[in-house]
């Protein structure tokens, strides 16, 4: 935005310009600032709704950990009952080995008293006649026979024992794969959820760090600068506020005087129509009425006139007020104005005249607006001021959190980082985990099929095994009666021959049965080694398995305690975000936009706008009364310059009676502003003098050049006024003027005599008011001195003088 402006048509336009052009950018600048840390507030909002979002996928990780533990504890109790199962069918093997070790020894000793019973059945055969030996033979061949099956009762029976405890660990063994494998199953559910968990909280996790990583990017650059420029923006705050408020109460000072004026004079009318109801109809006071809204400078005469009309009116007690108020509002510009235009009407056809007079109009107009508008904003800059102060006092605060806010954004980025990266570990740790549970399924599932094999065959082997034992059992009944019959035997040689033949055949049956026998226990005792020493490897291998499965318990312990802690922390993150209401967003933002204010005081105020440069136009009367002196006086009466008094009786005859009127003007001037105006100087005897030595200094001064130079002296007093107005420092201060206005500064007397004056009706060191006093009443002294001088040489007479080729 730019705002351009035009000197030549009103410098003070241009001014009041420059001011709202800095007032302007001060508010959009507050503005722009305000809606930043608005945004940055509302960006709060959407990093804690993150932090939950992410603090409940942890719980939900937390939950599944919690679960796959679970499932791990049950595959781990599960394989340490599979190996208490390996470890009694190991157990039930070493027996059984040692079962069929027995038996094959019990059969192979079978296998030799059937091969005797074949000789002895032979022998029987073949010599009937040697019976009694033969018998007794048999006697002692059957007794053999009862011990060997005795021995094969007590091997078979072995075996049968050893095939049922071998069947009871098979049993076992089979109902702890089958626990196993359903724990397996477990596991591999678990770790199929625990995938698809992590499967989802990897990306959740990767644009939670994103979004972390970006919002610090910006945030913390932003929280440093905002550290940086809090002081000097707070200082700015306070010092604009200050120079606001002095601005607004100085505008509405100027731009509301006339319209009081004219209010207060409209006010006291209506109080005098009231109590003197006959002057309302009359066309005097219509008159009046209609001159105080003109402002045409003849309120006062028409109110004289209306008291020269009605004699009641001009002793009312409010009279006199009225008059004073008439008298101050004609003196405004727009009065002085009207009573020129009513004092030469030839001027209301001179548009320039008229231009003014409009352009005057206008002004008392925005006057009063621009009275009105500097009240209100006198108002607001209070208030701005006053919250300029409480920000200033917590600029510290401000800066403390918004340095904590930042160190904990870098913080929140890395832990975010570090959790991304953990998700996708924890990921790929569940895939893995998955892919080993249904491995380790797939492996019960044929373990317990195998073990449910190796149960039905120990059932088939124990079943033969007790039919073995029934068989040896019969035979051993069998051989103790042919031990008992064979005593029988001489009785019946015949039929014993012919017994003999077929018990011939039959032992040859038993022999060829006992040899396939033997053959069978021998390779039941290879099978039951075989059998033990894949028990041993399986026990072996089901320990290595429960070691696995604890140490994946405790794993799955650790990944669940970590989950609860990132949950845990994620949840303390997201309490520790703040998220202000819209309302306290709002105030904390414009706080921040304007957090200082700066009070500013004065030791001696001068109050209002024309008390503060009436020292100022003190010194352009007093000085513009010296010239109008010796336009109406003369600088040197001629009978003196011819008279034999002194030059310095000639010089002061003519000084003092100016300095009398001066005198008496000051004092008219003095009383004028401290009655009607409210001067109230600190010091007024000090004021009163101050003013008296200054007239006299500007007047020896313009005498001394009217004397010297003639009606040119005039011209130099004007000169010498102007150089003065823009170097005594009464307007700016002589800091701020160009180095050569600076020099002319000290040796100007309107310097001194504006220092000293103001020291006096404003207060300040006495000491100073002394020096300035010295220096003016020494610019008195030399400009006396000189204007003696002076006289002595135009006591002088010469040619040109008598005989003057033009005078003024």
């Amino acid at each position: 935005m730019a705002i351009t402006l035009n000197d030549a048509n009103n410098y003070l336009v241009s001014v009041m310009a420059k001011v709202a052009q800095s007032e302007l950018q001060r508010i959009v600048n507050e503005s722009a600032v305000s809606a930043y840390f608005t945004a940055a507030f509302g960006k709060l909002a959407e990093l804690r709704k993150s932090l939950g979002d992410a603090a409940g996928g942890a719980e939900r990780l937390q939950q599944g950990l919690g679960e796959a533990q679970n499932g791990s504890a049950a595959l781990a109790s599960g394989l340490g009952q599979a190996q208490q199962g390996t470890a009694a069918l190991t157990d039930g093997l070493v027996q059984a080995k040692q079962g069929s070790g027995a038996l094959a020894n019990g059969l192979g000793q079978a296998r030799q008293g059937t091969a005797a019973l074949v000789g002895g059945v032979g022998a029987a055969k073949q010599g009937s006649a040697e019976l009694a030996a033969g018998l007794g033979q048999a006697r002692r061949g059957t007794g053999a026979l009862v011990a060997g099956l005795g021995q094969a009762k007590r091997g078979s029976g072995a075996l049968a024992t050893g095939l049922g405890r071998s069947g009871q660990g098979s049993a076992a063994l089979a109902a702890g794969l089958g626990r196993a494998e359903q724990g397996s199953a477990e596991l591999a559910s678990g770790a199929a959820r625990l995938k698809r968990g992590t499967a989802e909280l990897a990306p959740g996790t990767v644009r939670l760090s994103r979004g972390i990583h970006a919002f610090a990017g910006e945030a913390v650059p932003l929280a440093g600068r905002a550290v940086a420029g809090l002081p000097r923006l707070a200082d700015a705050a306070v010092g604009a506020s200050g120079e606001a408020a002095g601005l607004t109460a100085l505008a509405a000072e100027l731009s509301g005087r006339a319209a009081r004026l004219a209010a207060d004079l409209d006010r006291r009318l209506n109080e005098l129509g009231r109590r003197h109801p006959e002057i309302v109809g009359g066309a005097p006071f219509r008159r009046l009425r209609e001159a105080v809204r003109a402002v045409d400078g003849t309120v006062e005469r028409r109110l004289s006139a209306l008291a020269a009309r009605y004699p009641a009116v001009a002793r009312d007690p409010r009279f006199a007020a009225a008059a004073a108020a008439a008298k101050r509002l004609d003196a405004t510009m727009a009065g002085r104005l009207g009573l020129l235009a009513g004092r030469h009407p030839e001027l209301r056809r001179d548009p320039v005249f008229g231009d003014v007079l409009r352009l005057a109009d206008r002004a008392a107009a925005r006057a009063r607006l621009v009275a009105d508008a500097a009240a209100r904003v006198n108002g607001r800059t209070r208030r701005l001021a006053a919250d300029a102060r409480r920000m200033d006092r917590q600029v510290p605060a401000v800066q403390r959190k918004l340095r904590e806010a930042a160190n904990g954004l870098v913080r929140l980025d890395r832990g975010g980082a570090r959790l991304a990266a953990g998700a996708r570990q924890a990921d790929q740790g569940a895939g893995a985990l998955l892919t080993g549970a249904r491995t380790l399924d797939r492996g019960n599932a044929r373990l317990a099929n195998g073990a449910r094999a190796l149960n039905a065959g120990n059932a088939r082997l124990l079943t033969g095994a007790r039919a073995l034992d029934n068989g040896n059992a019969r035979l051993l009944q069998g051989a103790r009666t042919l031990d008992q019959g064979s005593a029988r035997l001489a009785n019946g040689a015949r039929a014993l021959d012919n017994g003999n033949a077929r018990l011939l055949q039959g032992a040859r049956t038993l022999d060829q049965g006992s040899a396939r026998l033997a053959d069978g226990a021998r390779r039941l005792d290879a099978g039951n080694a075989r059998l033990l020493n894949g028990a041993q490897r399986l026990n072996a291998g089901s320990g290595e398995l429960l070691a696995g499965a604890q140490k994946l318990n405790a794993g799955q312990g650790k990944l669940k305690d970590g989950a609860a802690k990132l949950a845990s922390g994620l949840r303390s993150g997201e309490s520790r975000v703040p998220v202000p209401p819209a309302d306290r967003r709002d105030r904390d933002a414009k706080t921040l936009a304007q957090p200082v204010n700066v009070a500013s005081s004065n030791l001696h105020p001068g109050g209002v706008y024309g008390r503060g440069l009436s020292p100022f136009f003190f010194g352009i009367a007093l000085w513009v009364f010296g010239l109008v002196a010796y336009l109406m006086l003369r600088p040197l009466p001629g009978r003196l310059l011819a008279s034999s008094a002194g030059s310095a009786t000639v010089a002061f005859a003519a000084y003092l009676p100016a300095l009398l009127i001066g005198l008496a003007g000051t004092g008219v001037l003095y009383a004028s502003l401290e009655l009607g105006l409210g001067l109230d100087p600190v010091h007024t005897a000090a004021t009163l003098g101050v003013l008296a030595l200054g007239v006299a200094s500007f007047l020896s001064i313009v005498h001394l050049l009217r004397v010297v130079f003639g009606a040119a002296g005039d011209a130099l007093a004007l000169v010498l006024l102007m150089l003065q107005l823009v170097s005594c420092g009464g307007l700016y201060p002589v800091e701020t003027l160009p180095l050569p206005f600076q020099a002319v500064h000290r040796v100007v007397p309107m310097t001194y005599f504006d220092a000293a004056l103001r020291t006096t009706i404003f207060g300040g060191e006495a000491s100073h008011a002394w020096r300035d006093c010295g220096v003016l009443a020494g610019f008195l002294a030399g400009a006396l001195v000189l204007l003696v001088l002076a006289v002595r040489r135009r006591r002088a007479w010469t040619l040109a003088r008598l005989k003057p080729e033009l005078e003024l």
